[in-house]
């Protein structure tokens, strides 16, 4: 007796069911997934205001006299034999002289910050420099790199959460942007300076809505961020102020 197998039709229905139950889960499966960018990102961004907040507070380090105001102070405080601060010490150790050139001073803004900043992280790769920009990468796996604004006081600072892959910012129209920046004002007020950053920052608990938010960093009609005084970080007040629409 031969046994009866199935037809052409009923393959082609069975195809289609399957199809339709995989259009319908995938979706649902992909928002499980928590967005690993995001969660990097506001690491990074809980790390950064942290240190700012302690470095820039530190009168040691940043202090105002009548020829400097905040990070404009570039120059390396004499308080103890080594015309180093104990406090200085502390973040930098003995290789001051490799950024100073026993000149007494950083030569900006941004070197002093980079200094500081990445000798109070895990660092996983030493700070370097290049064309005006110092980088450097912590244990995390994220790159930081910190550099002056041009024709400006500022301070820009960019990280690459995820470095080994390919990726950019969310203008670079990439599929998963993985870089993200922050201005740091002179007088210690940090904002981020894109709009994914700001998105994230806005929703720092939802960690499932990954194309929704990169859908949303793209339209025009997110709010300029240097119109979003909201979103600012007061560092000198010691006060992070909440995200809020």
């Amino acid at each position: 007796m031969l046994k009866k197998g199935f037809t052409l039709q009923e393959l082609l229905i069975t195809v289609g069911i399957v199809g339709i139950i995989s259009a319908a889960l995938v979706p649902a499966i992909v928002r499980m997934i928590p967005n690993h960018n995001k969660m990097m990102y506001l690491k990074a961004y809980n790390v950064l205001a942290k240190n700012v907040s302690e470095i820039i507070n530190d009168d040691s380090l940043y202090y105002n006299d009548n020829n400097c105001t905040g990070l404009d102070c570039v120059a390396i405080p004499t308080v103890n034999d080594r015309g180093i601060p104990q406090s200085l010490e502390s973040y930098i150790g003995n290789s001051i002289e490799q950024y100073t050139k026993n000149s007494g001073s950083f030569d900006n803004a941004a070197q002093k910050f980079a200094v500081l900043f990445s000798y109070n992280l895990n660092r996983s790769e030493d700070l370097t420099s290049e064309d005006g920009a110092y980088k450097f990468m912590t244990t995390d796996g994220i790159e930081w790199e910190i550099k002056m604004v041009q024709n400006s006081n500022n301070l820009k600072i960019i990280i690459d959460v995820d470095p080994k892959k390919e990726g950019g910012f969310v203008t670079d129209n990439v599929k998963d942007p993985d870089k993200f920046s922050f201005t740091l004002s002179n007088i210690g007020t940090l904002s981020p300076s894109d709009k994914l950053g700001k998105i994230y920052l806005k929703n720092p608990s939802d960690m499932h809505s990954k194309q929704e938010e990169i859908n949303e960093a793209t339209k025009e009609t997110v709010q300029p961020l240097n119109e979003a005084s909201d979103h600012l970080i007061n560092i000198n007040n010691q006060a992070i102020k909440p995200i809020n629409n």
